[in-house]
């Protein structure tokens, strides 16, 4: 059913007629917003430590999707600009379930099933460095950003075999420096190419070592005050609390997938 739901959205979305050739919305004066309400299905390649308990998990795309009733995948992005100065807001929850069984270490030879629960919130400020002169298509802008990434994760095993009923679970927070840009590409006065990617962590105080996340799309403006986007986007972090025994928890891997978002300008 779930399957059958997204489908038909995809569907509506792709169809809606084309409206009106729009200005863009970097030519309005004053205040200029957007809200953007999206969804991100993520596959994980990851080695993660929940307590006593370390596992590496390769959850692909399609092992995601097969099991797709029991995963949630929120999110939602707002930018608000002024001049060549803006602030953006972006949080995703994903609530990630997959019938595929891995091997841990830690306590002898036990299989277990992975869930995660993942959070994050990033809040950045960004300039639009470059925005080429020409008035005819197509025009290049770089927008540099910098802010804070907020990550929640909480990791579970459902033990399998002997322990067949036993979960252990682990969860943690932190907070990342990071620094990025992103880069468009108005090919029409209605379809542009977009890219953004930023690099944080750092190893600062508690900290991830690193973590960088990659995002690219296409947006179609099919009205004045909205357009479709599509794209694939990954984010990877390498995260240890340097804690021993049943708080011990770490997640190093990458998560990625593609996203579908509805953009609002006002």
């Amino acid at each position: 059913m779930a399957k059958k739901i997204l489908t038909a959205i995809v569907f509506l979305l792709l169809v809606t007629p084309l409206g009106v050739m729009p200005a863009s919305a970097a030519e309005k004066p004053g205040w200029r917003f957007q809200f953007t309400p999206y969804i991100w299905l993520t596959a994980i390649n990851s080695d993660i430590t929940v307590g006593a308990l370390n596992a590496s998990v390769d959850a692909s795309f399609s092992d995601i999707w097969d099991n797709f009733d029991q995963v949630v995948a929120l999110a939602g992005r707002f930018e608000a600009w002024h001049g060549d100065w803006g602030f953006m807001v972006d949080g995703t929850y994903s609530k990630i379930s997959t019938d595929q069984t891995v091997q841990t270490q830690g306590l002898g030879d036990v299989t277990a099933k992975p869930d995660f629960k993942i959070s994050f919130v990033e809040m950045a400020v960004a300039y639009e460095a470059y925005r080429s002169s020409s008035e005819s298509h197509p025009q290049v802008i770089i927008q540099p950003y910098l802010g804070g990434r907020y990550n929640y994760f909480n990791q579970e095993l459902e033990l399998q075999g002997a322990e067949q009923g036993k979960t252990v679970g682990n969860s943690d927070s932190w907070i990342d420096p990071m620094i990025g840009a992103r880069i468009e590409v108005l090919l029409t006065r209605t379809w542009r190419l977009g890219a953004r990617g930023d690099i944080g962590g750092f190893g600062i105080s508690n900290c991830a070592d690193l973590s960088w996340q990659i995002a690219a799309g296409v947006d179609w403006l099919f009205v004045d005050w909205a357009s479709l986007k599509l794209g694939y986007q990954w984010y990877y972090t390498d995260y240890n609390n340097d804690t021993s025994g049943p708080d011990a928890f770490a997640f190093d891997g990458t998560l990625q997938g593609p996203w579908l978002g509805l953009t609002f300008y006002f």
